[in-house]
């Protein structure tokens, strides 16, 4: 049964780099270099699926990754959903933070450089 639940969590990432691939913004990305790891753990996976990001000053390489990789920030959501609802300006990322919904490692500025890339113009 874990095996399928890892299948959904792959499958929400899947959708979730698609989300972003059409979302994203180039122009607020212009000044940013840097790898970014989206972190899913949804509850019912035993095993967490990744979404990698690679901006190089307004081009974004996107696409689900099978084990953790080298990032310059990590961002750990319990869902795809969810992460599509703060990167997307769905959500108030501030309040997602302070109830536990979501958290950071590494460059804590660049989070706020990230949510600028998938919001619209």
């Amino acid at each position: 049964m874990n095996g399928r639940l890892h299948t959904v969590a792959e499958q929400g990432a899947q959708k979730l780099a698609s989300q972003l691939a059409a979302s994203f913004n180039p122009a607020a990305a212009m000044d940013f270099d840097g790898t970014v790891l989206l972190e899913l753990q949804p509850e019912s996976a035993a095993t967490p699926a990744w979404v990698r990001l690679v901006v190089n000053h307004g081009r974004l390489d996107i696409g689900v990754v099978s084990e953790p990789t080298t990032a310059d920030i990590t961002l750990f959501f319990h869902s795809a959903e969810e992460a599509a609802e703060l990167l997307l300006g769905r959500a108030n990322p501030v309040n997602a933070f302070m109830d536990g919904r979501f958290r950071s490692d590494g460059y804590l500025i660049w989070v706020f450089a990230v949510l600028s890339m998938f919001r619209a113009v």
